[in-house]
């Protein structure tokens, strides 16, 4: 069953979240009961970023630059209090299950530039969560790749990466996801792409 009108609101400071997914069938024909969910709107800010959480114990997450490319990639292990420049290869540790790391960075014109590009490296077992976009204008709230190759490679030959983060753009250009995930030989379910237009 889809619900065919707008969410309802609860007021200021709380975002919606979407439907419990328990639904109850009414009496009328065809007609369910839905249960709508609310966060924060500093919690939804926060699950809109890229997010690496380690699913077992010692695991990390640096990245490698390559043709002279060079992203601002901010990172922060204490649920966005706060915010450190994290150079090319330095690796964050993430030492028990659970533990999280976020990603950010503004780079409007694009994280990786056709053979210039950067990409993650992992160990451990590593789920990804929250928008790729958030490394383009350090929000997640982007809806438009802004050039080619953007994320081409981004998690090449990462064994490590068990879940795959949100690709959240409605607009794409060529070869932004190319080879993204090629070799992730743990990655069993691909994400969604919402995309209308390439």
């Amino acid at each position: 069953p889809v619900y065919g009108g707008n969410p309802p609101s609860i007021g200021e400071g709380y975002v919606f979240d979407g439907w419990d997914k328990e639904l109850s069938k009414l009496d009328v024909p065809d007609v369910y009961y839905y249960t709508a969910k609310y966060i924060t709107e500093e919690d939804a800010a926060l699950e809109r970023l890229l997010c690496f959480t380690a699913v077992g114990s010692s695991a990390s997450v640096w990245y490698e630059n390559f043709n002279g490319n060079s992203p601002e990639v901010l990172y922060s292990t204490d649920n966005g209090k706060t915010w450190s420049v994290l150079e090319e290869n330095t690796l964050v540790e993430l030492q028990n299950a659970g533990d999280k790391v976020y990603i950010k960075g503004n780079n409007p014109d694009g994280f990786s530039h056709e053979r210039a590009i950067s990409r993650f490296m992992m160990t451990g077992q590593i789920a990804a969560s929250g928008s790729l976009m958030s490394l383009i204008d350090g929000e997640g709230l982007a809806k438009k790749i802004p050039n080619s190759n953007c994320f081409d490679s981004l998690f090449i030959r990462c064994g490590s990466l068990v879940q795959a983060p949100e690709l959240t753009a409605t607009e794409l250009t060529r070869e932004c996801y190319r080879e993204m995930f090629r070799y992730c030989s743990n990655l069993r379910e691909a994400p969604q792409l919402p995309a209308t237009t390439v």
